[in-house]
């Protein structure tokens, strides 16, 4: 069901009034904002030698002329060869594609919004992020406070933080790249201050949180210390629940979101930032580093589905 943002509207835009000038000119930049209907599908891929998809599984049940042509899409992408231990292997990888379904016509055209692929070991999605350099885990990730107004409007989504953590495991810097409001329409002015109430919440406490750093070099590359964490604002517990035990054989489930466009990171470079997840392909209680171990030789991120 998708909530008009009305209740609570009152208190919202007074809050946001009553800004310092200066403060408020700058979340008045705000990136636009896309409505979009989106959802996840678990599955693995194996990789050969030469980069391409030599199979696929999708785990998630979803319609046959959808699965049917994702198959087709999914075997015609390329990746950089898997090298293991100094050499080129065939490799199996977790997989999660995204779709985003906007209207077209009387219908809707599907397509693939993003692809990421988990450790081999499923590490990033129990909150572990094991890369060249660092192995990082939560330590202490105190939960952020439900903006208020948003509570009351009955309004839930989800914030994605990239966080840079010091070598002490302390927060060193915290940005908020994407975030998706979920089930719920209103002008675009208010999905933006929305939105940045989210935000706020998320990196305000963000601020205070620390992690296990076991490091295995003496000099990390700092996106070997960044990590990129969901923040999950939900009304329903149990739906948080579902989230999180999605797994094989469960239906896909598509959801609306207004989301933003996702922020560049400032201390990373330019290519690494763009092969990040996005808000939309996280689950709560995950934990993704910046870039996979699995990398597109040709991106099939856009590929038209139905």
């Amino acid at each position: 069901m998708i909530r008009y943002f009305l209740a609570g509207l009152v208190g919202l835009v007074a809050a946001l009034l009553i800004l310092p000038p200066a403060v408020a000119a700058a979340k008045s930049e705000q990136p636009a904002m896309e409505s979009v209907l989106t959802a996840r599908l678990d599955g693995w891929l194996i990789i050969d030698t030469d980069g391409s998809v030599l199979d696929l599984g999708i785990e998630t049940e979803v319609p046959a002329a959808l699965r049917e042509s994702l198959d087709r899409t999914v075997r015609r992408w390329r990746f950089h060869p898997i090298v293991i231990d100094g050499e080129v292997r065939r490799a199996k990888a977790r997989m999660r594609i995204t779709l985003a379904a906007q209207p077209e016509g009387e219908g809707y055209r599907i397509k693939v919004d993003n692809a990421i692929f988990p450790s081999p070991a499923d590490t990033s999605v129990t909150g572990i992020v094991d890369n060249r350099s660092a192995i990082i885990s939560r330590r202490r990730l105190l939960t952020p406070v439900y903006p208020p107004e948003l509570l009351r409007a009955g309004v839930g989504g989800i914030v994605q933080l990239v966080i840079r953590v010091g070598r002490d495991g302390r927060t060193e810097e915290v940005l908020s790249r994407q975030t998706a409001l979920h089930d719920v329409k209103g002008t675009d002015f208010v999905m933006r201050k929305a939105a940045r109430l989210m935000e706020d919440s998320a990196v305000r406490a963000a601020t205070g949180w620390t992690f296990n750093v076991q490091l295995r070099t003496e000099t990390p590359d700092p996106s070997d210390l960044t990590v990129t964490v969901p923040v999950v604002y939900i009304l329903d517990e149990s739906e948080r629940h579902s989230d999180r035990t999605a797994g094989e054989g469960s239906p896909a489930l598509w959801r609306a979101e207004v989301r933003t466009a996702r922020r560049s990171i400032p201390w990373l470079r330019r290519t690494e930032g763009e092969r990040m997840a996005g808000a939309s392909d996280l689950r709560s209680g995950e934990m993704f580093p910046v870039s996979d171990w699995v990398h597109f030789a040709e991106n099939g991120v856009g590929d038209s589905l139905l």
